[in-house]
């Protein structure tokens, strides 16, 4: 009798786990376009781009904090909580000072949320030639 006991008791326990339980909503971060491109800049300008963060979690999507790399970049942020399915902004504006050095230029930001997969970076890159004053 003992012996039927057990695993009727195992089959039980584990059936009542197993309806029970469900994972908590959890937001989840995707980023639409993690890169862009200007190209060859030739003049002293602003850059501005937008990206897009989805959120293709199952919970409300936050943006709690953003890095960026130089004091060249200022960003808008969406601040309402991102709808799960829904998309959320980022804008960047790079400034390029006059007479900068003739090269290729990488910059990026940081953005953590409060998603399973925190953290995502974002990158623009742009090609000083002949910068005029």
């Amino acid at each position: 009798m003992k012996k039927l006991l057990r695993p009727a008791s195992f089959l039980i326990l584990l059936t009542l786990m197993a309806c029970g339980h469900r994972p908590a909503p959890r937001a989840r971060a995707m980023a639409v376009d993690s890169l862009y491109d200007f190209g060859p800049v030739t003049k002293a300008d602003t850059l501005r781009h937008t990206f897009f963060l989805k959120n293709t979690g199952t919970a409300y999507l936050h943006i709690e904090t953003i890095a960026v790399s130089c004091n060249c970049m200022t960003l808008s942020w969406e601040k309402k909580p991102v709808k799960p399915g829904e998309k959320g902004y980022i804008q960047v504006a790079a400034v390029l000072p006059p007479g900068g050095a003739i090269g290729r230029y990488e910059k990026f930001f940081m953005v953590r949320t409060n998603a399973i997969n925190s953290l995502s970076v974002f990158k623009i890159f742009y090609t000083h030639s002949s910068v005029q004053k």
